[in-house]
């Protein structure tokens, strides 16, 4: 054990100041600042983010009411069952009756408001209303005849079309100038 060297001490000296004139630097220097326990801490800030152009928020999608969704369930399933119903021929005056029957029947969800509207819209349209002529054929939901469309039927029937036709072309032309030229 002794063929080893002993380490040497670590010895820490303060660097000597530079040689000037002690007349010099007492009267130029400023006071010499002796170490303090003060430490400094500083916080290091994240990088602010370069800006990005605003963008547009994203589309929502539209909101169906539930009793519109059953509304439209309804039309495809009279649709796919009636003849009469799909090529909007004119309809009995007892079709109310005819459709509660067939939504128990086919066990599908349906109010008493969803089928109003449903045979308003439908009696609304506007190949329902040219084929509701004067001694046309009335079907019922098993595409049978039940009679035939009458005088008063028939003029209703038009002076209705010559109203939702003015409504359509009135929406188009406000739509047209939403849009602009």
């Amino acid at each position: 054990m002794t063929d080893k060297k002993p380490r040497k001490t670590l010895i820490i000296k303060r660097k000597p100041l530079a040689a000037t004139n002690a007349s010099e630097s007492e009267e130029s220097a400023a006071p010499l600042k002796l170490p303090t326990k003060k430490r400094v801490i500083k916080l290091d800030r994240p990088a602010k983010k370069p800006a990005q152009p605003p963008q547009p928020p994203p589309k929502k999608k539209k909101q169906v009411a539930p009793s519109v969704i059953r509304a439209s369930e309804l039309n495809k399933a009279l649709s796919a069952h009636s003849k009469a119903w799909r090529s909007y021929s004119p309809l009995a005056a007892d079709i109310e009756k005819q459709v509660f029957k067939f939504i128990s029947a086919r066990h599908l969800s349906a109010s008493k408001r969803v089928v109003q509207a449903l045979l308003k819209k439908h009696q609304r349209a506007k190949n329902y209303l040219l084929n509701s002529v004067m001694d046309a054929p009335v079907y019922d939901l098993s595409d049978s005849e039940t009679g035939l469309v009458s005088w008063e039927r028939a003029s209703k029937a038009s002076k209705l079309l010559v109203k939702v036709e003015a409504q359509r072309e009135a929406e188009k032309r406000a739509k047209r100038r939403k849009s602009g030229p």
